[in-house]
C-alpha cells in the first residue's frame, strides 16, 4: 500500500524530515515493557504542503513522541508511539 500511495503522489514526512528510524510500534502488550521496534506508522500529504518543485513545504518538523509522557506514569496508554507533524501552509 506504501508504495502504491508513493505512486498516486503522496509524500512520506518521516522520510524527507524525520530524523532518526522513526520506529512507533511496538510497545509490549502488557504496556508496562518493551521498545519500539518498526516503523508501521505514516504521515502522507498530497497537494497542498508541496512547493510546486517538489518539496514540502519549509519548516515542516516530524517527531516521535514517548506515550509514557500522555499518560503521566510508567503505563504507556498504547503499544504505538504518536507522530507529532507541524505542516505549514503551502505558501
Amino acid at each position: 500500500m506504501y508504495a502504491a500511495l508513493q505512486q498516486a503522489g503522496f509524500r512520506d514526512v518521516w522520510a524527507e524530515h524525520g530524523t532518526g528510524a522513526g520506529f512507533t510500534c511496538c510497545h509490549d502488550p502488557d504496556l508496562w515493557a518493551g521498545a519500539l521496534a518498526k516503523r508501521i506508522d505514516y504521515v502522507l500529504t498530497r497537494g497542498g504542503f508541496d512547493t510546486g518543485p517538489g518539496d514540502l513545504v519549509g519548516g515542516t518538523r516530524i517527531s516521535v513522541l514517548d506515550p509514557a509522557l500522555a499518560s503521566g506514569g510508567p503505563a504507556w496508554p498504547s503499544d504505538h508511539a504518536a507522530l507529532l507533524v507541524k505542516l505549514p501552509p503551502a505558501r
